[in-house]
């Protein structure tokens, strides 16, 4: 065992007995990786006589030398809070591995920094329609964590200062609030000192609080981001909506946009659905592949009953990612209204170019690639080899392993025509057979094939697409060999 750290709330001194959880990071040297089972079966002991050790999957991490690094190199998520643990965290045992970390340039802090927001407006999604059987007192806890974790991104990103408590943070930035979220902002700093009081939750402002806090943030952070990548436009030819494209019993939802109903008039310019285009390391549980977004465009703050309304009209699942509801703030922020991919739950004019060409409702979408996107579609890569390496892939549902299959082609084709002064990104899974059928013609017949048995299964009729998946694995590691011959 290398190290053990105690890490988050408890290692700030910010404790609220009952709630606060106690996380701990454990790291082992790569020879004994294999420890990590008894490492849970330690805590797992513990946790029969302390309560607090309930919560194994999320409060205790344990990952070899070589595992943390990979993390830390790969992820946003965990590159910001390993950042952030050398200020925080607290050493409990072990060599300091934390500290010895390379340091960040202040740029890449500052777009990390709003990847973190998007970790919180997931958690606050669920405001959008609050379970009732959700006590009060932890609502208001999630609310408080969630206002003071945006203040601290917005006082670090703005304004240059560091700042790692949460009660010092919502302090702070009163000085840059307009005075209408004062009031609302003094509410929820004092949640902390009275979470079981009587007091309504003001939803809305909240809402609209944090929403001001990460424009802001973007904003500031957008103005230092690299710029899209000088020598490569992206065009792509948008598809027409087709009842074909969608899973299930959504097929009948994305055949045109919903009318907008007379009381929802004043707050709402329009309603588009658009297709999805995500480059995501989750390659196989979020495939965008033909499924959609429903971009509901602002004229002003919608309230969330307003919201609520909108997506019980529209019978949305939002535990599906196949008809995807986003909220438009300003022109240049987009906000999920579910959790359904976190990692991708808000998006900028900036870092999403394509996404926000997309909304232009033309045939055709230009944009300059946001100058991070090589590095994307890399990371993507990655991932896709290591899932389409393991076994376990057989196990696959047959429409996930489709729609893997055509991700993970278009990634790989993308790559390879990287060193093109234009790039056509391909929406949807008939645009990349297309694009399959252009660069590797000798198999045409094949990726036709595969497309027609995937379109029976897409929709509800059987199908023999499992007899594609070996070739269709084999093809996967082709293409990295033949990938130079994409031209």
């Amino acid at each position: 065992m290398v190290s053990i750290y105690l890490r988050r709330g408890l290692a700030s001194g910010e404790i609220v007995y009952g709630l606060s959880d106690i996380d701990f990071l454990v790291l082992l040297d790569d020879e004994h990786v294999q420890n990590k089972e008894k490492v849970g079966r330690i805590y797992d002991r513990l946790s029969g006589f302390i309560p607090l050790f309930s919560d194994k999957e999320n409060e205790l991490g344990v990952h070899s030398i070589s595992e943390f690094l990979n993390l830390y190199r790969d992820h946003n998520s965990y590159r910001f809070r390993f950042d952030e643990g050398k200020h925080q965290w607290r050493l409990l045992s072990g060599k300091d591995f934390v500290k010895t970390l390379n340091p960040l340039e202040e740029t890449e802090l500052d777009f990390l920094a709003t990847e973190e927001l998007k970790v919180w407006w997931a958690f606050l999604t669920a405001e959008i329609n609050p379970d009732p059987s959700v006590p009060r007192f932890k609502r208001k806890y999630l609310w408080y964590k969630a206002i003071a974790e945006a203040a601290k991104i917005y006082i670090s990103v703005c304004h240059r200062r560091k700042v790692y408590r949460r009660a010092t943070a919502l302090k702070e930035v009163r000085e840059y609030l307009p005075a209408e979220f004062q009031s609302n902002l003094q509410d929820i700093a004092g949640y902390i000192k009275n979470l079981t009081g009587h007091r309504p939750i003001l939803v809305d402002e909240s809402i609209q609080l944090f929403i001001w806090l990460a424009t802001r943030s973007y904003d500031k952070m957008e103005l230092v981001l690299p710029a899209g990548h000088a020598r490569i436009l992206a065009t792509a030819s948008i598809p027409p909506l087709d009842k074909k494209t969608s899973e299930g019993n959504l097929q009948n939802r994305v055949s045109e946009p919903p009318p907008i109903s007379k009381d929802l008039e004043p707050y709402i310019e329009r309603i588009a659905i658009i297709p999805q285009v995500e480059f995501d390391v989750d390659v196989l549980n979020n495939s965008d592949i033909d499924s959609f977004y429903l971009a509901i465009i602002q004229k002003r703050a919608l309230p969330m009953s307003a919201i609520n309304k909108l997506v019980s009209t529209l019978h949305l699942n939002l535990t599906s990612g196949k008809v995807e509801p986003f909220l438009i703030s300003e022109g240049k922020l987009a906000l999920a209204l579910s959790a359904a991919r976190p990692q991708t739950g808000i998006k900028s004019s900036k870092s999403d170019p394509l996404f926000f060409s997309l909304l232009e409702n033309n045939s055709t979408v230009h944009c300059n690639l946001p100058g991070n996107f090589e590095k994307t579609l890399y990371t993507r890569l990655a991932r896709i080899n290591a899932v389409i390496s393991n076994n376990e892939i057989y196990k696959a549902r047959y429409l996930d392993f489709c729609r893997l299959f055509w991700s993970a082609t278009r990634t790989k084709l993308l790559i390879n025509a990287l060193f093109k002064p234009e790039v056509s990104i391909p929406i949807n899974a008939r645009q990349i057979a297309d694009h399959l059928c252009g660069a590797f013609p000798e198999k045409s017949e094949w990726f036709n094939n595969l497309y027609a048995e995937y379109a029976r299964e897409l929709t509800g009729q059987e199908s023999e697409i499992h007899l594609f998946f070996t070739d269709a694995i084999n093809f996967l590691y082709c293409i990295d060999k033949r990938g130079s011959e994409y031209r």
